[in-house]
């Protein structure tokens, strides 16, 4: 009987260094693609979702442990980059979104809802299920 292959840590790191890569290839190409973090126009997104009706749906992933805090997750990173994929692609073709944890300040959270961000609380997911099951066009 033959003996289990036994891999080197440097081949290991290699192995999943390259399916990291190939998982950040991916495109969307069909409704209901997910990629994993993946350069969406001149920044990155932690996930993005084709909806059915062929927008994109970039998702930041926050979490903030005050309110003080929440200014630089929110309003600074988040609303951010939804300002640039807004610009980039219009609000016509992606819907930004942030599925955050922890502490908010509710002023913070409404100036980014305000600058186009869908604000989705983690343990509320089925709030972003329902959006995607219902995104069809």
């Amino acid at each position: 009987m033959n003996e289990p292959r036994r891999w080197t840590a440097s081949e290991l790191a290699r192995d999943v260094e390259q399916a990291k890569a190939e998982f950040r290839r991916r495109r969307l190409h069909e409704p209901l693609d997910v990629c994993g973090e993946s350069r969406l126009g001149n920044t990155r997104a932690d996930l993005v979702v084709r909806l059915r009706d062929g927008r994109a749906m970039p998702i930041e992933c926050k979490v903030s442990n005050s309110a003080v805090n929440s200014f630089k997750r929110i309003n600074h990173e988040a609303a951010g980059k939804a300002r640039s994929w807004i610009h980039d692609f219009g609000q016509r073709q992606t819907v930004p979104a942030a599925v955050i944890s922890g502490v908010f300040n509710a002023a913070n959270l409404e100036a980014a809802q305000g600058e186009g961000l869908a604000v989705i609380w983690s343990h509320r997911l089925e709030d972003l299920a329902a959006f995607i099951e219902f995104s069809r066009g």
